[in-house]
């Protein structure tokens, strides 16, 4: 530009890990270590790449500085909308005519850049789409009531969805969304790096899970109910994106969500997070009512609810990462930490009688109220952890005794294969 600046551009090639996406990941690659996000304060711009001031960019933000250099910053506005001034590269993919990378205004709809790519094939009409995924694995689906959208960050965010990365998946009518549902959790369980244990474990939990929906959706006999799965996707969803520490494991739930939510893919009939679970088996009679203490505030319970079961007929939001029925021997994971009577456990039990510590089962039933024993108490130490700021989960966790179910120890219950030790 005449201005007698000149600068060295290095090129890095990199093996293709998902995570290495992530700001500080990268730096973690290209200096030669493990792709892994770093804690953050330092941030980049204080502390980056080879400890150095570092300023992260992806290549097409870049590429719209020389126009704004160029012709100002009015001119670049006049294009696009407002809130999203310029253009954007989508990537386009699935049954189109001409899939492939376009590049158009912010507040284009989706149904003219399908049209754009030529429609679907066979000259079939866009009625015919079943759904579309926005933003990649780490977005959300919509659906074919929703291709009048506008794409631009502030209409996609309202719409509860994403523009992400750019990328756009068509899937028409023939698709079968079950089986794609399970391959991006496939993908994210693969792709988790394991540093912290929200996404290590969650990533893990929810892919289980959907394979359970998938073989009870195509007639298998499965031991969990519908709800029952439904439920832990949406505890482990909850988690991942409340205490994992970077982009990957806060997004790994998002596609699983829309698709739960806006497609009902596995028949689950819409939201089950707030009913009490109904999975006492042992034909006893029904359960008298005590009172439970959370965070200072007083709920009514059947004796044997547990504390995670008092806090969704409640509405409180409790992030687990599992759910207990799923594991053998209960609470092997040691993630889910409610504190009760003032003695940090393991475990979303409630006090046993007389206000003893309870054993530390995930499923830990309460026991029948003792006049000596008082009301039952209960912290929820998940959502004291989640205040702290994303990361500290692990931090709570050691700093916690945790006591185990007899015979249990950690580790225990992850069936061969099932990548629980990554």
């Amino acid at each position: 530009m005449g201005r007698g600046f000149s600068f060295d551009i290095e090129v890095f090639r990199g093996a293709g890990a998902y995570i290495c996406g992530e700001e500080t990941a990268i730096f973690n690659s290209i200096e030669g270590f493990r792709g892994e996000p770093r804690s953050k304060p330092p941030f980049p711009v204080e502390v980056g790449l080879f400890g150095r001031p570092t300023v992260v960019n992806n290549v097409e933000t870049l590429a719209n500085v020389l126009p704004i250099v160029q012709f100002g910053a009015a001119a670049y506005r006049r294009v696009g909308t407002a809130a999203s001034p310029g253009t954007k590269l989508f990537c386009l993919s699935g049954p189109l005519q001409r899939p492939g990378t376009y590049e158009v205004p912010f507040g284009t709809s989706l149904r003219e850049l399908l049209e754009l790519a030529g429609g679907l094939t066979e000259g079939r009409s866009l009625d015919a789409v079943q759904a579309v995924l926005l933003g990649g694995a780490a977005g959300s689906f919509v659906g074919p009531d929703r291709l009048d959208l506008p794409l631009t960050f502030e209409d996609t965010r309202a719409a509860g969805s994403t523009v992400g990365s750019g990328v756009v998946i068509v899937f028409d009518d023939r698709a079968d969304l079950v089986d794609t549902v399970g391959r991006i959790a496939a993908f994210f369980r693969d792709e988790s790096c394991g540093q912290c244990v929200p996404c290590r474990v969650g990533t893990v939990r929810q892919e289980e899970a959907i394979v359970r929906l998938t073989e009870r959706r195509r007639g298998a006999a499965v031991p969990s109910s519908t709800d029952d799965d439904v439920r832990l996707l949406r505890d482990v969803g909850r988690a991942m994106r409340d205490a994992s520490i970077c982009g990957l494991g806060q997004t790994a739930w998002n596609a699983v969500e829309s698709a739960l939510d806006r497609l009902d893919v596995f028949g689950a009939g819409g939201d089950t997070a707030g009913r009490l679970l109904d999975d006492d088996t042992t034909g006893a009679a029904p359960h008298r009512l005590v009172q439970v203490t959370i965070d200072g505030v007083a709920h009514t319970a059947a004796e044997g609810d547990t504390v995670l079961d008092v806090c969704r007929a409640a509405g409180l939001d409790t992030p687990t990462l599992c759910y207990g029925d799923t594991l053998t021997p209960r609470n092997a994971c040691r993630v889910c930490v409610v504190e009760t009577g003032g003695q940090p456990h393991a475990g979303a039990g409630l006090l046993a009688p007389g206000g003893g510590r309870p054993g530390g089962a995930h499923r830990q039933r309460a026991g029948a109220a003792q006049p000596s024993s008082g009301a039952r108490a209960a912290r929820l130490v998940g959502r004291s952890v989640a205040d702290r700021g994303r990361g500290g989960l692990e931090r709570a966790l050691r700093r916690r005794p945790v006591t185990l179910r007899a015979g249990g120890r950690p580790g225990a219950g992850r069936r061969p294969g099932s990548g629980g030790d990554r």
